[in-house]
Parts: structure tokens; C-alpha cells; sequence
């Protein structure tokens, strides 16, 4: 169960990386849907200590 875990982190560093690579992107047309995705990632990544 243990290495399923650490692979499911993987993958959700992973996403994390990717939102926070297209999160400028997004910010530009829709300022609003921006910031609820930066407050999204903020906040996984002070759950998860990434």
C-alpha cells in the first residue's frame, strides 16, 4: 500500500508542478479563476509539504 501512496504523490507533484507552470497563463484572460487556482495550489502544497 505503501508504494501505491508514494506513487499517487508522484503523479499529484506532478500536477502540481503543471498547474503552477500554467497558472500565469491563466491569469492573464481570467484574473478571478487565477487566483482560485493559485489558492488551490498554495494550499496542496502546504498539506502535502511539497
Amino acid at each position: 500500500m505503501s508504494e501505491t501512496w508514494l506513487f499517487f504523490v508522484e503523479i499529484l507533484k506532478l500536477i502540481v508542478l503543471f498547474t503552477m507552470v500554467l497558472a500565469p497563463f491563466a491569469w492573464k484572460p481570467h484574473c478571478d479563476r487565477g487566483d482560485s487556482v493559485f489558492l488551490r495550489v498554495s494550499m496542496i502544497i502546504s498539506v502535502y509539504g511539497i
